[in-house]
């Protein structure tokens, strides 16, 4: 990966620093990931060194696939131990409500507003809004925790848009035109996700705050509550969460310590930067 920054470099595709590549320790997946991606988002803006593109992107893909967190839906995750939305929903009000960024954080979760509100980024977010009616901004944080922001990645688990998915749920989406349909293999992971979760996903145009929050939690599974504690694939990053996760699909380790942004700690981020309005409060 050092070679591939510096030959980014050398060909003016990667500036030496930059405030991305300042959002993680050198050599940590948050360095990396940012790094990565500039030299993607920069070949691809200039239309040049595709080929370090793609090797940037396959880098990344490998790197995301080890940080992850897997979708666990077996063992203590079994469809009647799945909490109510109304039993949650007056917690999900409260956390967001009381959310504080951890002050080391900061900078990774500007980075990660920074990248989720590029201007070649979010249109893409829209158009797939306007074919599922699920809002632009739920999509772009699934993008970031299941593919690390990768539009060469499945927005059902990051798995290359070379062919269909390898890992669950696999062989997806049934039809799109590989390997450059983002829009309509995103299409499909939304479509998916609700079919499966229709016993609880709810009102299909109900997007209030604690709704959201839910659908997040209920996108990776509800199993850090049965390990007692808040879910990082929504808090990581706050004062929410301090370590636990899962590594591996059945496999908990609780000193692991997430390094992506929870999705609830980035919409707190938009919400602060003025982004977007606060999503109103459930009924």
């Amino acid at each position: 990966m050092r070679r591939l920054e510096a030959r980014a470099r050398q060909e003016n595709i990667l500036a030496p620093t930059s405030a991305t590549a300042r959002s993680g320790e050198s050599g940590s997946f948050r360095y990396w990931k940012t790094r990565l991606l500039e030299i993607i988002n920069n070949a691809d803006r200039s239309g040049r060194s595709q080929e370090l593109a793609e090797e940037a992107d396959r880098l990344l893909a490998n790197l995301h696939a080890v940080e992850r967190m897997p979708h666990v839906t077996a063992g203590d995750l079994r469809a009647a131990l799945i909490p109510s939305f109304g039993k949650l929903k007056g917690e999900y009000r409260d956390l967001f409500d009381h959310c504080i960024i951890r002050p080391n954080r900061e900078t990774a979760v500007a980075a990660d507003l920074k990248i989720l509100t590029l201007p070649e980024s979010v249109p893409r977010y829209h158009a797939v809004q306007e074919k599922t009616g699920v809002p632009w901004y739920f999509i772009g944080l699934v993008h970031d925790l299941e593919a690390s922001f990768r539009f060469r990645g499945h927005l059902h688990n990051g798995d290359s848009l070379a062919a269909r998915t390898v890992h669950e749920p696999k062989h997806r989406p049934p039809v799109w035109k590989p390997p450059t349909d983002w829009e309509t293999s995103a299409q499909d992971a939304l479509d998916y996700e609700r079919e499966q979760q229709k016993a609880i996903w709810g009102p299909p145009d109900d997007w209030a705050l604690e709704r959201t929050l839910y659908r997040f939690e209920l996108y990776n599974g509800f199993g850090s509550r049965a390990r007692g504690i808040r879910s990082p694939y929504l808090w990581a990053f706050s004062t929410h969460y301090v370590k636990g996760k899962y590594v591996a699909d059945g496999h908990y380790d609780p000193d692991a310590v997430s390094d992506q942004t929870g999705a609830a700690v980035l919409l707190f981020a938009l919400v602060r930067a003025g982004k977007i309005d606060r999503p109103a409060n459930s009924v």
